[in-house]
C-alpha cells in the first residue's frame, strides 16, 4: 500500500539531483551549534561532575551534633538527662578527605572535557557521512542523467535508422545500471540524514550539507584531558590511601545537664563526657588494601594512556598528512572528469568514437569522482582521530568541496 508514495518520494529526490536543485546549505560548524547550548547529550554527561562537586562539599561539611534526652524513674528517684554530643573533626583525616574530593572534582571535570571531545567527534563523523553520501549521490545523479539523455537520443536515432540498435541497447543498459547505483547511494544518503536528525531534529527536509574542509592539523593541547583526569585520580587514590592509614579517630565530646529528684529534694548540675572508638578489631585494613590497589591500578592506567596518546599522535599526524595529500591529488584529477566526459560525448555524437569509448570515458570519470570522495572521507576521519588524540577542542575549519 505504501510502495507508490515511497517510490514517488525517491523519484522526486532523484529529479532534484538531476536538475541540480538544492535546499539550504549547512556547514559543519552550523551543525555543531546545539552542542554549545545545552544539548541533552551534554546534559547527560554532566552527572559525574555534579556528583564529584557534591562529594567535595560533603568532605568540607562538619558532622552534625547529636541532641539527647532521657528520663529515669526507678522507685522514688526521678532523673532527667539532657545532653549534646559532637564528634570532633580529625585535622589530618579532614585534610586528606578534602584533598581526595578536590582531586575527584578535577578528574571529573577533565573526563567531562574528554567526553565532550569524543561526543563532538561522533557528531562530526555523522555529519561527514551525511556530507559524503550527499556528494556521492549528486555525482551519480549527474552521470545517470547524462546516460539517460544519451540513451534516449540513441533510441530515437535507432528507431529512425540513423544509429545502431546495439549501441542504443548498450546505452540503455548503462543507464539502468547507473539508476540502480544511484538508488543505493540515495538510500545511504537517507540513512545518513536520519542519523544527522538525531543531533539536529530541526534540519530542513531539503537541507544540503557542505563537505568539511581538511585544513591544517589542529593544535596539540599541552595536557590531554584524559591524562589530566588520570593524574587527578591518582592523586585522589593516594590521599585515600593515606586517609585509610589513620586508625585513631578524634574523641566524641558530650555536654549536658542532669536533674535528680527524690523525696522532694532536687539536685542538678552540668555533665561533661568524652568517648573514643577503640580500633581493636577494625583497623581499616580492608580500606587500606582497596586504596593501595586503586593507586597501583590508576598509576598503571596513566602510564599506558601516556604511551598510547603520545604514540598515537605521531601515527595519526603521519596518516592524516598522507591522506590529505592523496585526497588533494584525487580531487584535482576528478575535476577533469566533466571535461573528459563532455569531449567523449561530443566525439561520439559526431561519429568519431564508438559507444565503448564513450562508456569507458563516463565510467572512468564517475569512478574517479567517487574514489576522490571516498578518499576525502578517509582524510576527514584521520583528522578527527588526530584532533581526538591532540586533546584540543577547536572549531572545525571552513567547509569546502573536494
Amino acid at each position: 500500500m505504501r510502495a507508490f508514495p515511497v517510490a514517488a518520494c525517491a523519484t522526486i529526490l532523484f529529479a532534484r539531483v538531476l536538475v541540480g536543485e538544492t535546499g539550504p546549505r549547512i556547514t559543519e560548524l552550523q551543525f555543531l551549534e546545539p552542542l554549545e547550548s545545552g544539548h541533552p547529550a551534554l546534559v547527560a554527561l554532566g552527572q559525574s561532575l555534579a556528583e564529584a562537586e557534591a562529594a567535595a562539599r560533603s568532605a568540607r561539611t562538619l558532622s552534625n551534633p547529636e541532641l539527647g534526652a532521657s528520663r529515669e524513674s526507678p522507685g522514688e528517684l526521678e532523673q532527667l538527662d539532657v545532653s549534646v554530643s559532637w564528634q570532633l573533626p580529625h585535622p589530618s583525616r579532614r585534610r586528606l578527605a578534602v584533598a581526595a574530593a578536590d582531586a575527584g572534582v578535577t578528574a571529573a571535570r577533565s573526563r567531562l572535557e574528554a567526553e565532550r571531545t569524543a561526543l563532538r567527534r561522533s557528531v562530526r563523523e555523522t555529519f561527514a557521512r551525511w556530507a559524503t553520501s550527499t556528494a556521492t549521490t549528486e555525482t551519480l545523479g549527474r552521470w545517470s542523467g547524462e546516460l539517460e539523455r544519451l540513451a534516449a537520443r540513441e533510441r530515437e536515432r535507432a528507431a529512425g535508422g540513423e544509429a545502431s540498435g546495439l549501441d542504443a541497447r548498450r546505452l540503455a543498459l548503462a543507464a539502468s545500471e547507473a539508476r540502480g547505483r544511484l538508488a543505493r547511494a540515495e538510500a545511504e544518503r537517507l540513512e545518513a540524514l536520519a542519523a544527522a536528525r538525531v543531533w539536529r531534529a530541526d534540519l530542513a527536509p531539503d537541507a544540503v550539507p557542505e563537505l568539511p574542509a581538511l585544513g591544517d592539523p589542529g593544535a596539540t593541547a599541552e595536557n590531554h584531558p584524559l591524562l589530566v583526569a588520570l593524574r587527578a585520580e591518582l592523586e585522589a587514590a593516594t590521599a585515600e590511601r593515606d586517609l585509610a592509614s589513620r586508625v585513631l579517630d578524634m574523641a566524641s565530646l558530650s555536654a549536658g545537664w542532669q536533674r535528680q529528684e527524690a523525696g522532694g529534694e532536687v539536685a542538678d548540675g552540668a555533665t561533661l563526657g568524652l568517648s573514643w572508638t577503640v580500633p581493636l578489631f577494625d583497623q581499616r585494613q580492608a580500606e587500606r588494601e582497596k586504596a593501595l590497589a586503586r593507586v597501583e591500578a590508576t598509576s598503571a592506567r596513566l602510564e599506558l594512556a601516556e604511551r598510547e596518546i603520545h604514540a598515537g599522535r605521531e601515527g595519526a599526524l603521519t596518516a592524516y598528512g598522507a591522506l590529505r595529500a592523496a585526497a588533494t591529488v584525487a580531487s584535482n584529477a576528478a575535476a577533469e572528469g566533466s571535461g573528459v566526459t563532455t569531449a567523449a560525448t561530443a566525439a561520439f555524437q559526431a561519429g568519431e568514437t564508438t559507444v565503448t569509448d564513450l562508456l569507458d570515458a563516463v565510467r572512468s570519470a564517475t569512478e574517479a569522482e567517487i574514489a576522490a570522495i571516498e578518499l576525502y572521507a578517509e582524510a576527514l576521519a584521520a583528522r578527527r582521530r588526530l584532533e581526538q588524540l591532540s586533546g584540543a577542542l577547536a572549531d572545525p575549519p571552513s567547509s569546502t568541496t573536494p
